[in-house]
């Protein structure tokens, strides 16, 4: 065999390769393009313990992430300022923890409304979820963490003084728009 012949081959080994990877992306393209949608679901159902006192949900899942240890420790900051509140408006108490609670998961869990999530699935040591942002300054609105403190002690909520975040970076919000 000529050494013309075996570089034709070569050339055309590699044309045959190019085009078939090329057919490959193109077919590939539209599932790697397509939209992902995930859903969280946030429930809201309280109980009020005035013998402890205390407000907190009933049952929390085993997947709650850092809800349990928000809200239980914003009604304790509660309780220590205010003893005796429990005993008042049990109305207003329950919906300034709901605000709060979803203040504390959306500055928690969805503190970038593009976040992007890795999963790691061990044998030995379970699931871990690294997450982090990927939103750019100007695709957001940056809401900081006093931010959140000011609007809800401006809006008399009972928990303005809990911790609402665990990342120290300002929350991301789309649609872009000043937070006051």
């Amino acid at each position: 065999m000529s050494l013309g012949r075996m570089q034709d081959r070569g050339i055309l080994l590699a044309t045959g390769t190019l085009v078939a990877a090329l057919i490959l992306f193109i077919i590939q393209l539209p599932f790697e393009l397509r939209a992902s949608d995930s859903t969280d679901f946030f429930t809201a159902e309280y109980t009020i313990s005035r013998a402890k006192p205390e407000i907190r949900q009933w049952k929390y899942d085993s997947d709650g992430g850092m809800r349990l240890n928000k809200e239980i420790d914003a009604s304790r900051k509660f309780a220590e300022a205010h003893p005796g509140q429990f005993d008042g408006a049990r109305d207003k108490l329950t919906q300034d923890m709901v605000v709060f609670s979803l203040l504390a998961y959306l500055g928690v869990e969805q503190f970038d409304w593009q976040v992007k999530r890795v999963r790691f699935v061990g044998q030995s040591a379970g699931a871990m979820t690294l997450m982090s942002p990927t939103s750019k300054p100007d695709e957001c609105a940056l809401v900081t963490k006093d931010q959140l403190h000011k609007m809800l002690f401006d809006a008399g909520n009972s928990f303005a003084d809990g911790n609402i975040f665990l990342v120290l970076k300002p929350c991301a919000f789309r649609p872009r728009r000043d937070f006051g």
